[in-house]
Formats: C-alpha cells, sequence, structure tokens
C-alpha cells in the first residue's frame, strides 16, 4: 500500500516553482531576458541568509549573503581604480611598453658613404623587413638578452629598429676619418630612447635545439648591458660586400650608402640573417632573425670561376644574409 501511494504522488502533475527576484547587483537585462522558470526548487542554489536578504548582515558575517556579495563587488571597484590610477593594470603596462618603443626616432641624412656615429635602419632583401626589437621579450633562463625580430610591416623608422653604428676597436691601419669601411669591426647600438643601453649580439647556439628560438640556429638579441660597462666580443660585427668575388678587393674601402652588405659576426664568423619564418611577438606576427650563412644548393662551378678569375672555394649565399643601410626615411 505504501508504494501504490508514493507512485500516485510522484505520477501527479507538481506546481511549477516560484521564482525570487534577484537582487539589484545581478539584476541585468541581459540576465534577466535569458532566464526561464526553474524546474527545481530554488533553495538549493542560496543560503538561508541570501533567500531573505537581511540588512542586518554585514561584511563581517561569512555566510554568502547579499550584503557580502555586494560589499565584495564595491571592493573589488576600488581595487581596480587604484590600480589604473597608480598604472599597475597589465594592460597599461603593456601600452606604454609599445609606446616606448614605437616612438618616432630620426635617422641621420645620406651622404655618399656610411659614416661612423650614423644613426640608421637594416632593411632585410630576403622579407623587406627592418630590424628591430622586442623590448621585453627574453629568452627563456636570460635577463639582459631581448629578442630581436625583421619588422616587415614597419611605417617609419621608430625607436626599436633604430642603430647606431660605431667602432668596435679603432685600427691603425684603418684610415681615423669617421668613415665605415669593409672589413672594419664595429657595434650597432640601439637607440637610447628605450630606456636601456643595448648592442646587437649573437652567441653560439646552444648544446640542444630546445636551447634557441624556433629556427634552431645562432641566436641573435638585443644585449642589455649596464652603464659604463665593456661591450663584449659578442656585440662585435663586420661588414663585407655581399657579391663575393668582390670581397678580397673591396677590403679597407669604404662602404657606399647604397650597398648592399652582409653583417659577419666577428666571434663565431656567421652571418646575420632574416628568414620567412615568423614569430609571435607584442607587435603581431614578425620574420625570425638569426646568425647563419644560408648558401645556395648548386654546383660551385670551381673550374668555371676559376677560369674568369673568381674566387672558386666558396658558395654564393642567399638573400637570407643580404642588408642594406637605411638613411632619412623608410
Amino acid at each position: 500500500r505504501r508504494r501504490k501511494e508514493r507512485a500516485r504522488l510522484f505520477l501527479l502533475p507538481r506546481a511549477p516553482c516560484a521564482t525570487l527576484p534577484l537582487p539589484s547587483s545581478l539584476a541585468q537585462p541581459s540576465l534577466l531576458a535569458a532566464s526561464r522558470p526553474m524546474a527545481f526548487p530554488v533553495e538549493a542554489l542560496f543560503t538561508p541568509q541570501q533567500l531573505q536578504g537581511s540588512a542586518k548582515y554585514a561584511l563581517g558575517v561569512r555566510l554568502g549573503n547579499w550584503r557580502e556579495d555586494d560589499e565584495l563587488e564595491a571592493l573589488r571597484m576600488k581595487d581596480f581604480l587604484k590600480a589604473k590610477s597608480e598604472g599597475g593594470l597589465y594592460l597599461l603596462q603593456q601600452q606604454a611598453k609599445r609606446d616606448t618603443q614605437l616612438a618616432p626616432a630620426a635617422l641621420s641624412p645620406a651622404a655618399a658613404h656610411v659614416s661612423l656615429g650614423a644613426t640608421v635602419a637594416l632593411r632585410s632583401a630576403c622579407c623587406g623587413g627592418a630590424l628591430s626589437v622586442a623590448l621585453g621579450q627574453l629568452f627563456t633562463g636570460e635577463t639582459d638578452r631581448h629578442q630581436v625580430f625583421a619588422d616587415a610591416g614597419a611605417v617609419g623608422a621608430t625607436a626599436r629598429c633604430a642603430l647606431t653604428l660605431g667602432a668596435y676597436a679603432p685600427s691603425a691601419a684603418s684610415p681615423d676619418d669617421g668613415t665605415l669601411r669593409y672589413g672594419q669591426k664595429l657595434t650597432l647600438a640601439f637607440s637610447p630612447a628605450l630606456g636601456a643601453r643595448g648592442y646587437l649580439a649573437s652567441s653560439r647556439p646552444a648544446l640542444v635545439h630546445l636551447g634557441t628560438q624556433l629556427l634552431a640556429k645562432q641566436d641573435v638579441y638585443m644585449l642589455e648591458l649596464a652603464e659604463g660597462a665593456a661591450v663584449p666580443y659578442e656585440a662585435a660585427w663586420m661588414v663585407e660586400p655581399a657579391d663575393v668575388g668582390a670581397r678580397l678587393g673591396s677590403q679597407g674601402q669604404p662602404v657606399p650608402v647604397d650597398a648592399m652588405v652582409c653583417l659577419v659576426h666577428c666571434a663565431t664568423h656567421q652571418r646575420l640573417a632574416a628568414t620567412h619564418y615568423q614569430q609571435k611577438t607584442d607587435f603581431g606576427l614578425e620574420n625570425a632573425v638569426c646568425a647563419h650563412t644560408f648558401v645556395e644548393h648548386k654546383s660551385v662551378r670551381k673550374m668555371h670561376r676559376e677560369r674568369t678569375g673568381l674566387p672558386f672555394s666558396s658558395r654564393e649565399h642567399t638573400a637570407e644574409n643580404e642588408w642594406s643601410f637605411q638613411f632619412g626615411e623608410i
């Protein structure tokens, strides 16, 4: 008999449960428009204190009443406004970092030859991007090595792509006339407007590929140095003509402003290269940069080159290693 009674009660039609009004903190038009009648008792969702909605419950009563929810929302708003006024929000910090790097920079005017102390931009012949630093994007486990990329979408000269040419070690064999010459060791310093003293540098690749970039090549980066610190040899570079046959005869000659050149890392003898591989940065997708000599995969034709008087022991490199100096507007 009891089983029959329970079955009869179960089969009886149930009255719809009454819905309670939402509090002011949750009564939003979007929520009210999407709300539908509940199919289960509302008591299962809230505590008795929340259902009563009494004003006598204060913030100190940690029982989940509506007063506590309102107070917590007000505290979160106060913390947000305080962080916004002090510049502690992540969005504001990223915007300030981007504005510093995207500040306009003035490049030196073009002359007959490239001179030391000039502020230039390096443009890649492979992807057409300007060599730029992504300040704050450090290599794994490093604190002073910021990654560099080739920004193909750069419009105008900015602080992140402006480089100042300087002599690494003055040589007695080279005339001291302030002109950059082929075979001369030089440094490329980034703009002081970035707020850091940095030089374009490179180092040997790690023993495992996980220690390098996506390319698994020799890394190139901006080396951040303290004020007064000596520039290490890993930041020394050398300029040579892009034409392999003209390298021997051009040693010690001035570098023309419109010449296509290769930048050779003095410590590892690898050439600065920009590739078509893209990596994600704070400024979008940009082309990866490394130190590697890319050569053509074809016959060197040694006998033909020897007959014509060209160097016959080296291969021609590809467009990844070719760069040009940009002056004025880019």
